[in-house]
């Protein structure tokens, strides 16, 4: 089984991780929280929430449907790669206070790239 160390590892990271060790696990789980968005998606009284919504199920059906054909490419999507990450966080059975030092560490990078570029 391939390795990851946490303490130094990014969100996508974490999903390529789960890429690797259980892609069609991370695809039914991207399905189902895309079943969750759009479910819930009409019960918001915003059409731009409820087409927002839509969107982000549309989103995580594409990347779960790619996975599954064999593209293991981590979405530059935010909301896509957010969830994502949640997921695999998950399937890995990533300590929730692990998981937000991940994504402060991302959020730190990210902030540095922005600085720079």
């Amino acid at each position: 089984m391939a390795a990851i160390d946490y303490a130094t590892c990014g969100v996508n990271d974490v999903i390529a991780h789960s890429l690797k060790l259980h892609p069609r696990l991370l695809a039914d789980r991207l399905r189902f929280l895309a079943r969750v968005h759009a479910q819930f998606a009409d019960a918001y009284d915003d059409r731009e929430v409820m087409r927002h919504e839509i969107d982000l199920a549309d989103r995580l059906h594409s990347f779960a449907d790619a996975t599954a054909f064999g593209d293991y490419t981590v979405p530059d999507d935010v909301d896509v790669r957010r969830e994502a990450f949640s997921c695999a966080a998950g399937l890995q059975n990533l300590h929730p206070i692990m998981q937000k030092v991940i994504t402060a560490r991302e959020a730190v990078r990210n902030a540095c790239l922005v600085r720079s570029g």
